[in-house]
């Protein structure tokens, strides 16, 4: 008998089974992984957990002992810990009341700032932690340090199960090393670990055994060194797929179709840079080092200085209305906040980009908008009972094609794309990556930041290496390797 275990968990949601019958188990000091498409039942096992949901049959317990788990306060106070993929912070509320919003004894606003801080500036010494000021505003802060914060708040207090479910996907690569090495301190500790990721690689480097979900049920129990990639990839698909990226389809034409010239303001130092129809340029470095300020200037949302020319001709770019008359459309590093409105509809917000494409006259064509929609969720594969649905509804996965549909229902020439494989699955990942070949195909671009690495080398034709708000190196050919990528990053020269 295990130390923790979900035993026959089923969920149903009106007619459709979320979980069925699904089993999972870990002992103190295991750090397992939990792996899964977008949709195969990890998040509502997670629910279940944390009390979020009640389990329709089967039990849980910990040490033997049956958990109530009746509320996620319950749940906490017997000993589990969630640090959920979407973020739960108040943006206008500093760090330190963040951190301590959840404790039980006494509620936070009735602590003093200065007692807060006093125990966030504990709190991150005792985790290593010198990048966070406890008294910024979380509106301030970039999505990677909010991540950081949103797991020091699970930290916060005493646990027996710490649950991180896309915990490194807005982290930079220092970030997920910190992480890494928390995360095995804990282990001898012996805390229990539960770790999601669709980054494999990451799966391989931190975890131990891992249990691997489809369809709503376990599917495989295993130690790490069993199983390969490939076989993890196809047990969670239920099928084998042929490359998990696509062969680079070198559709790059001489014609620019974007120059950038000295971009600066207070975070670019003089950026350069083409970018050629048919062409995925990447972007590289740490989170941090400029490359969210250039996205923003080139979609409108920033402004500096500096000399920007669409198809040879000059323009001014004062707002993201002016971008996407352009041409220039961007897919945010922040789905839920950036790039959709959680209370609309899958349709509402697939055509919010385009409205003048399916007018009659003054008023919007509902004929023309249910075309557009329909084509682009099949175009897309996009998972949605129907159109109306909610968009806050669908999985990661789902969210984040519904914000590509948008962009590409407006038939842009050049899509800025930043970090979009965050948090999804690896078939959906798939999708997107013959996507972007398929746009390339057509004579358009892509201009492709990603944090990880062994993407931006398989899908791009050369890459800019960011640091320190400037375009540290040029990586093309033999030069466009992962250690070269990293290298760079830190400040070191390629080789």
């Amino acid at each position: 008998m295990a130390d923790f275990e979900m035993r026959q968990i089923s969920k149903k949601f009106g007619n459709v089974h979320a979980l069925e019958k699904a089993n999972f188990s870990a002992n103190k000091g295991d750090i397992m992984g939990l792996l899964g498409e977008n949709g195969a039942g990890k998040s509502t096992l997670v629910k279940v957990l944390c009390g979020v949901e009640k389990e329709d049959e089967g039990e849980v317990l910990l040490f033997g002992k049956k958990m109530l788990r009746r509320t996620p306060k319950e749940a906490m106070a017997e000993g589990v810990r969630v640090v959920h993929q979407e973020l739960s912070l108040v943006s206008n509320a500093t760090v330190s009341e963040n951190l301590f919003m959840t404790e039980e004894e006494k509620p936070y606003r009735r602590k003093t700032i200065k007692e807060l801080n006093k125990k966030a500036e504990a709190l991150f010494k005792k985790f290593g932690v010198e990048d966070i000021d406890c008294t910024q505003y979380v509106r301030e802060l970039p999505l990677a340090k909010c991540q950081k914060v949103e797991i020091l708040k699970a930290l916060a207090f005493e646990f027996d199960i710490l649950v991180l479910d896309e915990a490194t996907s807005a982290l930079t690569e220092k970030d997920v090393e910190w992480l890494f090495e928390l995360i095995r301190k804990l282990s001898k500790e012996g805390k229990i670990i539960i770790f999601i990721s669709h980054r494999l690689q990451e799966i391989n480097s931190i975890c131990e055994q891992i249990t691997i979900f489809r369809n709503g049920t376990s599917v495989c129990e295993a130690k790490k060194d069993e199983l390969d990639t490939d076989q993890m990839v196809t047990l969670m698909l239920g099928r084998k797929i042929a490359g998990y990226y696509p062969e680079k389809a070198h559709s790059r034409k001489e014609e620019v179709l974007l120059h950038v010239e000295n971009l600066r303001n207070g975070e670019l130092t003089g950026v350069s840079f083409e970018l050629h129809a048919g062409e995925i340029l990447g972007i590289g470095g740490l989170s941090g080092q400029g490359q969210s300020e250039l996205f923003e200037v080139l979609y409108g949302a920033k402004g500096a200085e500096g000399k920007i020319e669409i198809k040879g001709k000059e323009c001014r770019l004062r707002s993201t209305a002016s971008a996407l008359k352009r041409g220039i459309a961007l897919i945010p590093e922040d789905r839920g906040k950036q790039g959709l409105v959680l209370p609309m509809s899958v349709k509402e917000n697939i055509t919010l980009a385009s409205l003048g494409k399916i007018r009659k006259g003054i008023f919007l064509s509902a004929l023309k908008e249910s075309q557009s929609v329909k084509k682009m969720i099949e175009k897309l594969q996009i998972k949605t009972d129907t159109p109306e649905v909610q968009v806050v509804t669908l999985s990661g996965g789902n969210q984040q094609k519904v914000v590509l549909a948008k962009q590409l229902l407006a038939e842009p020439d050049i899509l800025l794309m930043y970090d979009i494989t965050r948090g999804v699955d690896v078939g959906t990942k798939r999708e997107m990556f013959n996507l972007m070949q398929e746009h390339c195909q057509e004579g358009k671009a892509i201009l492709f930041f990603s944090t990880d690495t062994e993407e931006l080398v398989h899908m791009c034709d050369s890459i800019y290496v960011m640091f320190e708000g400037r375009f540290k190196a040029h990586l093309q050919g033999d030069s466009m390797t992962e250690e070269n990528i990293i290298r760079v990053s830190v400040g070191e020269a390629a080789v």
